[in-house]
């Protein structure tokens, strides 16, 4: 294959890293260089960048980053129309990630006019190249361009479809990953077991193993409802408990660290809590306008409400989510509109859910 004829314009760092690419894609005519001659006898010739009016008009490529005052430099030289007809990026012309191989597809082109230098993406978007940001604002000007799948999310209505986190389309997307917790530590629910306002989970993951099954409400009403606070440590007797099943319920107490300790003096000895919290989270409406959500959470913070509590070896921590689930829950998809291939990616920096076992010995 014939290689293309070219003039380098820069013989530093990014020439150094990427000089193979250039041998093996370009017959370089010369190198321009603003100290003039250069004593490395391994370089391919040398000009001051005054000589390129009298050199070949092939392609200039421009071998560094902070290429602007290089830019302007050529169009002086040979005029804005030649720069302009000539001038290439060294990072597009020989990539060496795949974001720079991006760069390439998209057919940037550099231009002078008036003093001024633009890059002009295929779409005829321009962007003025104004500081030395300038390849950090051609890459986010590229990605916005390219995500195919991100132009469809910024179409969306800045409603949710469904407000009440997907209960109207099916199951609440966080509901997966509560069941998931529960179910993976099932087998320490058991004995004299306490959740709160309800036995469902109880009863669901306890099975056989669970020989008396409480429920824990503010209000407090039967015989198997205890009438308590997690907060005040109200109704909460000592050491009364095998088990405690605490679901996205800390977002809607204040002091927390007051309800840790409260859990901590509630369970037997052996015995465990299996609490979940949110993270990333829209408001529950309804609970805060009725007795206040004060906090969503994540994992440095619930170690520093745990684990002086219970100590660090007696407490598991774990994160359910990542960024499509974390979306779908706030836009309000249901449980059920999502596959099981989405629920299993699991990203820590986009926690929807947190489940943490606490166990008292």
């Amino acid at each position: 294959m014939k290689k293309e004829k070219v003039i380098l314009f820069g013989a530093g760092k990014l020439y150094a890293e990427r000089r193979e690419l250039v041998e093996e894609k370009n017959d370089v005519v010369c190198i321009l260089d603003n100290k003039g001659r250069m004593k490395d006898a391994s370089l391919p010739r040398t000009c001051l960048p005054d000589e390129l009016i009298n050199l070949p008009q092939v392609p200039i490529i421009i071998m560094s980053d902070y290429f602007v005052q290089m830019v302007l430099q050529v169009s002086k030289i040979i005029g804005e129309t030649q720069c302009n007809k000539r001038i290439r990026l060294g990072r597009a012309c020989y990539p060496m990630s795949e974001e720079e191989k991006v760069l390439g597809c998209e057919a940037l082109q550099i231009v002078v006019e008036a003093d001024k230098v633009y890059c002009v993406l295929d779409n005829g978007r321009r962007i003025l190249l104004e500081d030395k940001q300038y390849m950090k604002d051609i890459w986010r000007a590229v990605s916005r361009k390219r995500d195919k799948l991100l132009d469809a999310l910024l179409s969306i209505k800045t409603k949710p479809v469904d407000a009440y986190f997907g209960r109207k389309r099916g199951e609440p997307v966080d509901r997966y990953y509560i069941e998931k917790f529960l179910e993976e530590r099932k087998q320490f629910i058991r004995g004299k077991c306490l959740e709160i306002a309800e036995d469902t989970y109880t009863r669901r993951f306890g099975e056989e193993r669970v020989t008396d099954a409480m429920m824990l409400h503010v209000e407090g009403w039967g015989t198997n409802v205890v009438k308590g606070n997690l907060e005040t440590g109200e109704g909460i007797t000592e050491a009364a408990f095998d088990t405690m099943i605490i679901t996205q319920t800390l977002m809607f107490i204040y002091d927390v660290e007051s309800a840790a300790r409260h859990i901590f003096s509630g369970l037997a000895e052996g015995g465990a809590a299996l609490i979940t919290v949110s993270g990333i989270s829209q408001i529950a409406r309804y609970d805060d306008d009725n007795w206040g959500m004060f906090h969503s959470f994540y994992l440095s913070g619930l170690k520093r409400i745990f684990y002086p509590v219970f100590g660090e070896e007696n407490v598991e921590i774990v994160h359910y989510g990542n960024v499509k689930t974390a979306m779908a829950f706030l836009y309000g998809a249901a449980r059920e509109e999502l596959s099981d291939a989405d629920f299993d990616a699991s990203d820590a920096d986009y926690p929807v859910i947190y489940g943490i076992l606490a166990r008292k010995r």
